[in-house]
């Protein structure tokens, strides 16, 4: 068996990766939605400030998800993250 060269093997943890994000993606429901609109939400969570309330909020919410508890959305008067804090 020949060694693997490092692009080879970088390209295996890359696309290992993308693999587990589209899992999340699709965990969460939104395979069907809009790309742009998934792109958009991705951006907006990009400028959030680790460690802030919305932050956290989040984290913990995507937790119970993943830790297999049932996560009850919030809805748009409960939503743990202020639009302002993404504006």
């Amino acid at each position: 068996m020949q060694r693997e060269t490092a692009s080879v093997v970088q390209r295996k943890k890359e696309a290992r990766a993308k693999i587990i994000l589209g899992g999340l993606v699709y965990k969460a429901g939104l395979q069907n939605v809009n790309r742009a609109f998934l792109m958009g939400g991705l951006l907006m969570l990009a400028k959030m400030a680790p460690g802030s309330d919305q932050f956290e909020a989040l984290r913990r919410l995507g937790q119970e998800a993943l830790s297999g508890e049932e996560t009850e959305l919030p809805s748009p008067s409960k939503d743990p993250v202020n639009d302002e804090a993404l504006a």
